[in-house]
C-alpha cells in the first residue's frame, strides 16, 4: 500500500528532525532544549499518523 502525502510529510519531517538533532550532537556533544522538544514532537506524529505504531505500542504496553 502506498503512503499518503500525510504520512510522507511526517516521516520527512521526522527525519529531518533525526538529522538536526543527530548533527547537534555530533557537533556540540549536546542538545538544546528545543532539539529534545523537536524529538517528542516528531515521536507523538509517528504516534498519530501511523495506526500500526499505536497497534505495536499498545501490545508492549499489554506485554509489560
Amino acid at each position: 500500500m502506498a503512503l499518503s502525502n500525510k504520512e510522507k510529510e511526517t516521516i520527512w519531517k521526522v527525519f529531518k528532525t533525526l538529522r538536526s538533532t543527530s548533527n547537534q550532537i555530533a557537533d556540540c556533544h549536546d542538545l538544546w532544549l528545543s532539539d529534545v522538544r523537536d524529538i517528542e514532537t516528531a515521536f507523538w506524529a509517528l504516534y498519530h499518523e501511523f495506526k500500526f505504531i499505536r497497534n505495536n505500542c499498545e501490545k508492549e504496553r499489554n506485554n509489560d
